[in-house]
């Protein structure tokens, strides 16, 4: 097998198999010297020969259904890496690789000698969590443990390592993985070779300078999350019941979501649901006495569903005695106080952050070529721009969305000919679409160049790069690119993207007066101006993770590679329990039906029969019982019950 190198940097080499023993559970490490030979790190004495390695970067969408979809189109290669992985007697045999322009074999020899492949994925969860049912997992509709599909089961014939990818060196091709074993022992990181990367990191919170935010805020982007969330909120009504200070009662009853995209709304919606409803529970309670305030920056809520849709989800939150304040900003929440720019104070104990994401930050570690907003540059086939070798997808990429110019046609939105050139405005987001009238072109130059100060994902305007060769290099500020192309999409949307549907920036912005913008979009028509870059949501990205997994089997095998395509559907959203909106279509649904469409919708995405069994289950047992309202807040301390026990000599009562 590959020759590998000790832990404690001795040169020695050894034989080992690969997952023998846990500090080389890879069998994957280089020794230090290491060069390239045909894309595959060697070393100077020895060249490495062994099944060709895919190496995935994050188990998220894109990283879960191309691993997926590469075990469909890839089995008979798989079987014969995991074949050549399983003898332990020498190097496997196999002649070296010769380059081939699309990254496949030349010769048909050649490509006989490495028809095996093997899949590395690297992922920091060993699950992948389906992000639309967060909202539901929080106010107990459905169990969490349901909200994630485990890697393990699901990728059988890849090979699994929970860690985190810090580095990528590309020019030796290996990525360097910080694992669970080496935090553990507090040893160097590994370096993992690889013959072929998908970056698909994802994305992360985008956490502004806000004061107290990072004391007192709450995400929603993880199950853990979102648990938690559920747990503190049932905490509040509990710590609202057992005092006698009213200042303490308000706060802890009073509840503040910043982000009017798709998980500030559904997250609002369905927790303002289970809380009103548990307040029968409490004797002193009344379901009116709570507050829930929603501070969205724009003029609009759920922009993705149309004008139309957003206003009746506006007029539905208000009727339940919720308060939303459009063009309003949070500008502080210290001591538990947010305060808004509108003058207003509002002391609160719960302060849920929804107002955005941005790429994963190991893409700056990378050198891959970057936008401003620090997404990888692809092409339409998903390769990354210039590198070969090289893939990605999903929040973490840019890719050129191809169908945006015939929805421009469609709606009468583009100025064909040299004069669409001209009438460009100096300093404003460049594009292939313009609205139909002045008012409308005066708003798309006002989000086009918003303040954005040093230390934000760069400037809203600024991302004017090449799409691909032969292609024009203009393209419109992400914030248009993604309100545009979400607003385009079913609702699998990552909800932290939903909720801002302004790209990476996810419209959280200071403006020059410090004031903390939630979203960045202006009101606009149901389908907006088509935009020239896929939009970073999770339609797009399942979709583009199957092409990627296409083009990756056809460049190993040297076939053509095909561009990603996804067209118009529609978007949906939950407003809590028998309540939504939906634009499917062109087909404009409220209440019930969008509510019955939005659940059947996603229990057909989520991935394997047996998530999609247990889920149903679960909704069907929600609607012939009551719901839970069980706190399980201990969850977050599971030794603060032993430690309290011995350190004050006393036994815990028995439960």
């Amino acid at each position: 097998m590959t020759s590998v190198f000790a832990v404690d940097g001795s040169t020695a080499p050894r034989r080992t198999a690969i997952f023998r023993h846990t500090d080389n559970f890879l069998g994957l490490w280089t020794k230090p010297g290491s060069r390239v030979r045909h894309g595959r790190v060697t070393t100077e004495e020895q060249r490495r020969s062994g099944p060709t390695r895919i190496l995935i970067v994050g188990g998220g969408y894109v990283g879960l259904y191309t691993a997926l979809r590469l075990q469909e189109k890839l089995r008979r290669q798989l079987k014969r890496g995991a074949a050549e992985r399983r003898d332990q007697h020498g190097e496997v045999p196999g002649a070296d690789r010769e380059p081939g322009d699309s990254g496949a074999p030349a010769a048909v020899g050649a490509a006989e000698q490495r028809d095996a492949v093997e899949i590395v994925v690297v992922s920091p969860d060993p699950y992948m969590t389906y992000q639309p049912f967060l909202p539901e997992a929080a106010a107990g509709s459905i169990s969490p443990r349901h909200v994630v599909v485990p890697l393990r089961r699901v990728l059988p014939h890849c090979r699994l390592v929970i860690g985190e990818v810090r580095e990528i060196d590309h020019e030796s091709r290996t990525a360097r993985v910080v694992t669970l074993a080496t935090v553990e022992t507090g040893s160097e990181a590994i370096d993992i070779p690889y013959d072929e990367i998908v970056l698909a990191p994802g994305s992360v919170s985008r956490t502004l300078p806000v004061p107290g935010l990072a004391e007192h805020g709450i995400g929603f982007k993880t199950v853990e999350e979102a648990i938690g969330l559920r747990n503190h909120v049932l905490e509040q009504l509990d710590i609202a019941s057992s005092t006698r200070d009213p200042a303490l009662r308000d706060a802890a009853l009073t509840f503040v979501f910043v982000g009017g995209g798709y998980a500030g709304v559904e997250a609002l919606a369905e927790l303002e649901d289970m809380a009103r409803y548990a307040c029968r529970y409490y004797h002193n309670i009344r379901p009116e006495e709570l507050t829930f305030l929603l501070v969205e920056a724009s003029d609009r809520i759920l922009p993705e569903v149309g004008s139309e849709m957003g206003a009746y989800a506006l007029r539905e939150l208000r009727a339940r005695n919720i308060d939303v304040r459009l063009g309003t900003r949070l500008e502080s929440c210290e001591n538990r106080v947010a305060l808004l720019d509108d003058g207003s104070r509002h002391p609160a104990r719960t302060l849920v952050w929804t107002a955005g994401v941005k790429p994963h930050p190991v893409l700056a570690g990378t050198g891959f070529p970057l936008t401003a907003r620090g997404r990888v540059r692809c092409t339409p086939q998903l390769r990354v721009a210039g590198v070969e070798h090289a893939w990605a997808a999903g929040d973490a990429a840019s890719v050129p969305d191809l169908t945006a110019k015939r929805r421009a046609e469609r709606h009468g939105e583009v100025k064909r000919g040299a004069e669409h050139e001209s009438d460009r405005d100096g300093g404003a987001s460049e594009g292939d679409h313009r609205s139909g009238d002045a008012s409308e072109r005066a708003a798309h130059r006002e989000r086009a160049n918003p303040a954005t100060p040093e230390g934000t994902d760069g400037p809203p305007g600024a991302s004017g790069t090449p799409s691909a060769p032969g292609e024009r290099a203009s393209r419109p500020a992400p914030s248009e690119a993604a309100d545009a192309s979400e607003q385009a999409e079913l609702p699998a949307e990552l909800p932290e993207n939903a909720a801002a549907m302004a790209g990476e920036d996810a419209g959280a912005r200071r403006s020059g007066e410090g004031r903390v913008t939630s979203t960045g979009r202006t009101g606009r028509a149901a389908e907006p101006a088509p935009a020239t870059e896929c939009a970073p949501n999770a339609q797009h990205a399942v979709r583009q993770a199957r092409c990627l997994a296409d083009n990756i089997a056809a460049s190993l095998t040297g076939r053509p590679l095909s561009d990603y395509r996804h067209s118009y559907a529609g978007s949906v959203a939950s407003l809590g329990l028998h309540k939504g909106v939906a634009h499917v279509y062109g087909r404009k649904l409220k209440g019930y039906p969008a509510w019955f469409m939005h659940r059947a919708y996603h229990l057909s995405r989520v991935p394997t029969f047996n998530r999609k069994a247990r889920v149903l289950s679960e909704w069907v047992l929600s609607g012939l019982f009551k719901r839970e309202i069980v706190s399980l807040g201990s969850l977050e301390h599971p030794r603060a019950e032993f430690e309290l026990a011995a350190g004050t000599e006393r036994r815990p009562h028995a439960s």
